[in-house]
């Protein structure tokens, strides 16, 4: 009934906040180790192209995507770095480039198939293929749409750029007030 407590700001207040606040030392140290250091940002930007090209292929498997992509990047990148002997334990940066590279370009090529074939491969776009069919518009080959495939995929390089660069904002200007705060302590 509408009284009762929504699960998700129960689920967060109750779990997520607690374990933030416990753990925000260790949290807040590994990104303020990271956030100084420009030159790790470009020092795998080849690990992050590769992967993209890995992910890019496996984000093509129906159903999954996305979990393929970055998973299986992720192990690649932890072999070829234990080989070379490079691999940390506590992690590895170029592990979670690759698995982010990989995850990012699955993101893109999952599309692809829905938009040339109208064939939905997983739950969102399903989703999305549902209400576009409603408006009137149904994916085909003989049906096949340049304005709107050019819409659609102009509408996600203009979130992934925004996401990328707000998320890079905020990033920088929470370290740097959490280090000015523990400076003040």
């Amino acid at each position: 009934s509408s009284d009762l407590l929504p699960l998700v700001p129960l689920l967060v207040g109750l779990y997520i906040i607690p374990n933030l606040i416990r753990n925000h030392g260790s949290i807040i140290q590994v990104i303020a180790g990271h956030a100084h250091q420009y030159g790790e940002k470009f020092r795998h930007w080849s690990t992050a192209v590769f992967y993209s090209g890995i992910g890019f292929i496996f984000g093509l498997t129906p159903g999954l995507t996305t979990d393929v992509a970055s998973n299986i990047s992720y192990k690649l990148q932890k072999f070829w770095e234990q080989r070379k002997k490079i691999y940390d334990d506590r992690g590895s940066i170029g592990c979670l480039t690759a698995a982010e590279s990989a995850n990012n370009a699955a993101a893109v090529s999952c599309m692809l198939p829905l938009l040339l074939f109208g064939v939905p491969i997983t739950v969102s776009e399903s989703l999305l293929y549902s209400i576009i069919s409603t408006k009137g518009y149904v994916f085909s080959l003989y049906n096949f749409n340049i304005n709107l495939v050019v819409t659609l995929i102009t509408g996600l390089i203009v979130v992934a750029v925004m996401s990328y660069l707000v998320s890079g904002v905020i990033s920088h200007w929470l370290v740097k007030a959490y280090l000015w705060l523990k400076d003040r302590a």
